[in-house]
Parts: structure tokens; sequence; C-alpha cells
């Protein structure tokens, strides 16, 4: 993270000075260690550190996980990993806490740490399209490409939108659309207690019920297996509102497509046929 004014008091909301100093000698995942041997590179008694781990994970800052029946722990990430538990109803974090911590990640996504996050060749987002042409009629086919994530995912679960959530001033978007899948879905959906387990059809139930709201479906941009499916709109979620504001959106965001004309027509930037509520996550 970027040292800037909201995220460093952002951190100071979700981690006290000790938290920090045990959390900065945490490996970062994929490793993971146990808790003697993180208090040892410490410097702290091995049952205050156990005891200060596992409260940093019950509040979803740092990723545990029982291997051979002994907790591990390691480092999460950022975005997407340890800000957006916060907001994940029912998240530990509440009151007057909660909507400063809001207030700073999306004041954050909007300055440094949105062009840190997205400002490089490499996009750590990607957009899955929803597969729907654009003529006089609109024909609906089949999701292939959010399908296809969908089907090689062993466990799938579903969350609040934490974007949705966590903004001063929501829009009236449906909140229950976030994917947690695999790995994901066993952390967040079991660890955590913040998601419900659902089927492939329900999941594609969702992807749908998204898409009828003008959502654009984002995943994140690496290897599979894919961790989460996010239905994002432009004016709360913090990857949209980032790309849009740094100037150059398709640059931010990975896709496998590209709008353009067909051949041999010319876009006249009419906008007849894109509805109101997508123009602002173009």
């Amino acid at each position: 993270m970027p040292d800037c004014p909201e995220t460093v008091e952002l951190l100071r909301l979700l981690f006290s000075e000790d938290d920090a100093a045990l959390a900065a000698r945490v490996p970062n995942f994929p490793l993971t260690q146990p808790a003697p041997r993180i208090a040892a590179r410490a410097g702290v008694p091995a049952p205050d550190a156990a005891r200060a781990l596992r409260d940093m994970a019950d509040r979803g800052l740092i990723l545990e996980y029982i291997i051979l029946g002994t907790p591990r722990y390691a480092l999460m990430p950022a975005m997407p990993g340890f800000i957006e538990m916060q907001f994940i109803e029912p998240a530990a974090m509440d009151g007057a806490a909660r909507r400063r911590a809001g207030e700073l990640w999306h004041q954050a996504m909007r300055g440094d740490y949105g062009r840190e996050v997205f400002d490089f060749p490499t996009s750590s987002m990607r957009v899955i399209p929803v597969n729907k042409t654009i003529g006089a009629r609109q024909t609906v086919y089949s999701f292939e490409e959010a399908e296809k994530v969908l089907r090689a995912s062993g466990r799938i679960s579903l969350a609040q939108c934490a974007c949705r959530s966590s903004s001063a001033h929501p829009c009236g978007a449906p909140r229950d659309t976030c994917l947690m899948l695999n790995a994901g879905s066993d952390y967040v959906g079991g660890r955590m207690g913040l998601a419900r387990r659902i089927t492939f059809k329900q999941a594609l139930d969702t992807l749908e019920r998204g898409a009828q709201a003008g959502l654009v479906h984002m995943t994140t941009n690496n290897r599979p297996p894919v961790q989460v499916l996010c239905s994002c709109c432009a004016c709360c979620c913090t990857g949209l509102i980032s790309v849009t504001r740094l100037g150059r959106p398709a640059a931010g965001i990975a896709s496998n497509f590209r709008a353009a004309p067909r051949p041999g027509a010319a876009c006249a930037a009419c906008g007849v046929h894109l509805p109101d509520r997508w123009r602002t996550a173009v």
C-alpha cells in the first residue's frame, strides 16, 4: 500500500501497534508459519503471539489455516483481501470506525492507492463479458466465460458486496452478488462465516441478476483457480471507480474482448443501444 494519509489512517484503524509489529513477521501467502515460529521472529512469548494471531484472523486481517491440526498463518493482500473483509456482512467491524474505514478506502482508491493497484501494464483485474449482442433487439446468450470460471470451481459461496456495503452513498444495485470460489469459498464462508454455500445454478442466477442490474462481472487477473467473482457497479465499486478516474479504463482492466463496430460500420456514439445504467461502467 502507498504511504499516503488515507492508507496510514486506515491501517491504524484496523491494526494496533502491537498487531502491526506482529503482522510484520507473518509470511506472505502462500507461505505459512505456526504461531511459535512467528513469535520467535517477533521476539514475543508464544502464547501471547498465538492469541494475537488468532484475534487478527478472526477480524479478517490475516489468514489462518489448520494444517495437520496446527494453526498456521499468512498475510492477506490488502485488496482484494483484508480491506473487503471488514465490510462483508456481518463483519466484525462496526459503528463509527467502520464508517470511517469505508470513507478512507474509497478516498484512497480515487488517489494514490488506486494508481498503485491499477496503473500498471499488467492489470490486477479482468472483466468477464455477459455475452450480450447490442443491436435493434438484445439477444441474451449463455454466460460462456463466467460459466467456464464457475464450472472450474469446486466450491461456491455467496457474500455481500464489500464495496456497496462500505459506500457512504450506496446505489440501489443488489448487494448479495459477490461469489467466493474454491479456497475463497472455504475461507470466507467456512473460517469467517461471512458467506453461504450455493449451487452452480444459483451462482449463474446471481450473475444473471447482476447483469440485469447493469453490473460488470470482474475477477482477479491471475492463473486459475479463481478465488472471487464480483459483480461491480461504477458508482460504488472501488475497482471501476479507480480505473475510470485514471483516464484509461481499457488499459487498467484486462479483458479477452474489446468493443468495436462491425466491419464496414462506424460508431456514431449515439448511445441508443446502451442502457443508461451501463454508461457509467464503460
